[in-house]
């Protein structure tokens, strides 16, 4: 089996080797592993936006959460 990217395809080898646990895969990712969701775009933003919440909840509004979504935005061109 040969699979392009790490992303969401590693469900497909997950269920492969379940089914075949002598199966030979050879994976090809031009990126850190893990796909860009998980190392780039969501996953880091979220885990910033709730670090962003946690603080602010427990020490007090120290920046205005529209900012923290703003940076978010600018930093990763996506909308939050």
């Amino acid at each position: 089996m040969i699979v392009v990217g790490t992303g969401s395809a590693m469900n497909v080898v997950e269920a492969a080797i379940q089914e075949n646990p002598r199966i030979k895969v050879a994976v090809i990712d031009k990126d850190d592993p893990g796909g860009i969701y998980l190392t780039h775009r969501c996953m880091p933003s979220k885990i910033l936006l709730y670090l962003a919440e946690v603080v602010e909840k427990t020490f007090g509004s120290l920046m205005p959460s529209e900012q923290y979504r703003h940076v978010i935005e600018h930093h990763y061109g996506i909308s939050v």
